[in-house]
């Protein structure tokens, strides 16, 4: 009997750990949607978009080491150079406008905000998705965010030092990199899809 033991423990524990793990996705998830619906059903005022030329990007120095090199680089040059695709830049200045002004959470986080493909659907995504439905196709990541001030001035955002939690309307300047051959984006923020821009296709 005891011989059986050990295998019938083992697939319990198993099915314990699998509903727990599941569980866990589930709460994070809902967790999500809730700071999703600060921005749901957002709308935005496209005040430019422009095509710029590319950053100035970061040199892997010779003799140094690989995981040494990441190491000094921002979360957001990582995420750069990780990127599989061909790159288009563009200057993004919008106004984004919650429509949901009060609720459990009313702060809005702009360095959140992705890119997917102009021809997603807006809207709210399923917290689960059923075997074989698409997913929406990101296509881009800002890479420097600057939000307006009362003063007149752009403030840049240093998503690595601050907590950068908005509340209401905000004026952002985007540089965004966006996978080439896109002709259009919306913006996603966690599970809201909401926006189009249209992106100029002149080269500069």
């Amino acid at each position: 009997m005891l011989v059986w033991l050990g295998p019938i423990l083992a697939f319990l524990l198993a099915g314990f750990a699998a509903l727990w793990l599941k569980s866990s996705t589930t709460r994070m998830a809902i967790a999500l949607r809730a700071q999703s619906d600060v921005l749901k059903g957002a709308t935005v005022t496209l005040h430019e978009v422009v095509r710029v030329s590319p950053p100035e990007l970061p040199v892997h120095p010779a003799g140094v080491p690989d995981e040494e090199w990441k190491a000094t680089l921002t979360y957001r040059e990582r995420h750069l150079l990780s990127r599989p695709y061909p790159i288009v830049w563009y200057r993004l200045d919008v106004t984004i406008i919650p429509q949901i002004l009060s609720g459990p959470v009313t702060l809005w986080e702009p360095a959140q905000l992705t890119y997917v493909a102009g021809y997603t659907l807006p809207g709210s995504l399923p917290l689960e998705r059923s075997p074989g439905e698409e997913q929406p196709v990101n296509v881009g990541f800002s890479y420097v965010v600057e939000v307006w001030q009362e003063d007149g001035t752009w403030r840049p955002y240093d998503q690595e030092n601050e907590d950068g939690t908005y509340d209401g309307p905000q004026r952002l300047r985007l540089l965004v990199g966006i996978n080439e051959g896109t002709t259009s984006l919306r913006f996603q923020y966690y599970f809201e899809v909401f926006g189009l821009i249209e992106l100029p296709a002149t080269d500069i």
